[in-house]
C-alpha cells in the first residue's frame, strides 16, 4: 500500500509511542525518553506533500482521465517519486522533448536499478550501454518490458502528444520475455527515468530521476 495509508490507525499511534516510552525509560532517563517518543511521533504522523508533476523531469501519471497522486519518498537528494496506482492502464505525461533525443526508462521489480550519479558514463550502466535498448514496433505496443538487463526506449511517434501510454509489462530476460495486463498487476514497479539532453552520454543532474509505481 502507499506510504499514506500505513499509519491511519491513531489507537494504533498511540500504543506505538507508549512501546517506545517504556523502552527507552528502561534504558535511559525519562527526558531522553520522551524525546525518542516525540521523534517517533512527528516520523508516524507527517504529511507528505502531494506533487502535481514529478520535480525533477515534470512528468504526470494519468488513469482514467485523472492524474495520479505523487509524493516525494525519502529525502528529496534520493530523486524517488511515488506514484499510487490502479490496477489498470495508465500514461507517463511528459514535457515537449527534442525530437532527435529519446527516453530511456528502466523497469524492474526492486530499487536495485536506482544507482545513476551525476558524471558518470552511461556506458558504464549494463542495463543503460549500446545494444541494450528495447523498441518494439514504429508506434510502440504498450508493453512496458521488466529487465535488470535491457532499457525501454521512447522517441518520435513512440510518444505521441507527449505521452507514452502502457497496457501491459512484460518480465524481459536475454531467452525470453512474458506479458501482463496491468490488471493482474500485483507488484511495485520500479523505474530509472534518463533524458540525455545534451546527449553527451553522460548523467547529469537534471537529466533522471526514479518513479516508484506503488499497485
Amino acid at each position: 500500500m502507499g506510504l499514506r495509508t500505513r499509519f491511519r490507525n491513531l489507537s494504533w499511534i498511540k500504543k506505538t509511542i507508549a512501546a517506545v516510552l517504556a523502552v527507552a525509560a528502561a534504558i535511559g532517563t525519562l527526558e531522553a525518553a520522551f524525546g525518542t517518543a516525540n521523534s517517533v511521533f512527528e516520523w508516524l504522523t507527517h504529511e507528505e506533500t502531494q506533487l502535481i508533476r514529478s520535480p525533477w523531469l515534470g512528468w504526470e501519471v494519468w488513469q482514467n482521465g485523472t492524474r495520479n497522486n505523487m509524493f516525494v519518498e525519502g529525502e528529496s537528494t534520493d530523486r524517488i517519486v511515488r506514484v499510487s496506482m490502479q490496477r489498470e492502464p495508465f500514461e507517463l505525461r511528459v514535457p515537449e522533448q527534442q525530437e532527435d533525443v529519446g527516453i530511456l526508462i528502466a523497469a524492474w521489480t526492486d530499487d536495485s536499478i536506482f544507482v545513476l550519479q551525476n558524471d558518470i558514463s552511461t556506458e558504464s550502466i549494463p542495463w543503460m550501454s549500446p545494444g541494450t535498448g528495447i523498441v518494439n514496433t514504429r508506434f510502440g505496443s504498450g508493453k512496458l518490458f521488466l529487465s535488470n538487463e535491457f532499457h525501454n526506449y521512447f522517441k518520435g511517434e513512440r510518444v505521441s502528444q507527449n505521452t507514452i501510454p502502457i497496457s501491459s509489462v512484460g518480465l524481459r530476460t536475454r531467452k525470453s520475455v512474458t506479458d501482463t495486463p496491468l490488471t493482474e498487476q500485483k507488484q511495485d514497479i520500479f523505474l530509472t527515468v534518463f533524458i540525455d539532453d545534451d546527449k553527451d552520454e553522460v548523467v547529469d543532474f537534471l537529466e533522471y530521476e526514479y518513479m516508484v509505481l506503488d499497485f
